[in-house]
């Protein structure tokens, strides 16, 4: 029935019997109905189906984000009615996905009554680069990002003043071609940032404390760099990781943390459909030895009920 229980049972011996004394056990079971969340259908297949399918939540439902500002009360209303449920949707244990603001803020009005995944912000690119990247192409993948919205950021860290100022024409250059240039240009005017460190150390801390949703490290030895890395949704390395490969084609799950809670929150992932209960089991010899203990924290918190709830077992 898709449970799994890891136990952990300690014996005793008495009179050359071996006898169970206590058993801890952790019970695990999928979700029972998730809502799938997304802009397009190809967005809802490529951030969720993996992890959904190898945990086998069913059922699922398919919701797309209204991209109009005037419709997003439909996000707010359909969200409602997966979280309570209705008379034709059944109420949902948990909604996932990505979004825009509409679409976050209605999956946070019904936060406690159903479990989301995450309010997620803009998207977010940090590029860490040296010398040896190609300046084009760190330019075309910052501007991926800020192509999604007028609240994305773009950001390079490099150790490289030449990099930096070949990067920053580039960008210029693709800006005049490309077809959102009206929402890159807000985007890079808003949260668009190239900044210069003095070596690989100070950079590598500016990319973990920003802890960037996407990170690209394009080094010399980018698994290298790596392993300094604490804080990120996602890592792409070399110059042919460029993050929509992670978009469309590559990678677990591409619902990551943002607004730098990449330093405390992990990727969408199977841990996510699934929810943990703790098992006790205990025999009488093994509640006898610690009985008096758990008495006397009890009553040291005034909780006498408590305290009883265990002496009546061995008032004989």
């Amino acid at each position: 029935d898709g449970r799994v229980v890891r136990a952990y049972t300690f014996n005793g011996e008495q009179g050359g019997e071996v006898f169970k004394l206590s058993t801890i056990d952790e019970q695990t079971c999928s979700d029972e109905s998730v809502t799938i969340q997304g802009a397009t259908f190809e967005d809802l297949c490529k951030n969720h189906w993996t992890d959904r399918k190898l945990v086998k939540v069913e059922p699922v439902y398919l919701e797309q984000d209204s991209a109009d500002y005037k419709w997003y009360r439909i996000d707010f209303i359909f969200n409602d009615a997966l979280a309570y449920g209705t008379e034709s949707i059944k109420k949902v244990c948990k909604i996932c996905g990505p979004g825009n603001i509409f679409v976050a803020l209605a999956k946070k009005a019904v936060y406690g009554y159903v479990s989301i995944d995450s309010i997620a912000g803009p998207s977010e690119i940090l590029v860490l680069a040296d010398e040896t990247a190609t300046p084009r192409y760190v330019a075309a993948d910052l501007l991926s990002q800020a192509e999604h919205d007028e609240l994305a950021s773009a950001i390079l860290i490099t150790t490289s003043k030449e990099l930096a100022e070949k990067v920053s024409e580039e960008v210029d250059g693709f800006v005049k071609v490309l077809e959102r240039a009206p929402i890159i240009q807000k985007s890079l005017d808003n949260y668009g940032y190239i900044l210069l460190a003095d070596n690989m150390e100070d950079a590598i801390d500016a990319a973990n404390a920003i802890a960037s949703e996407h990170l690209e490290i394009i080094t010399k030895n980018p698994f290298d760099t790596m392993t300094r890395i604490r804080n990120a949704g996602a890592i792409f390395l070399g110059e042919y990781a460029s993050e929509p490969l992670g978009d469309y084609f590559a990678g677990p799950n591409h619902i990551l943390p943002t607004n730098g809670t990449a330093r405390f929150f992990s990727p969408v992932n199977v841990d996510d459909f699934i929810k943990k209960t703790s098992i006790i089991s205990y025999s009488r010899q093994a509640l006898e030895k610690v009985h008096s203990q758990i008495e006397t924290f009890a009553k040291s918190e005034g909780l006498t009920a408590h305290a009883n709830s265990i002496k009546v077992r061995f008032e004989d």
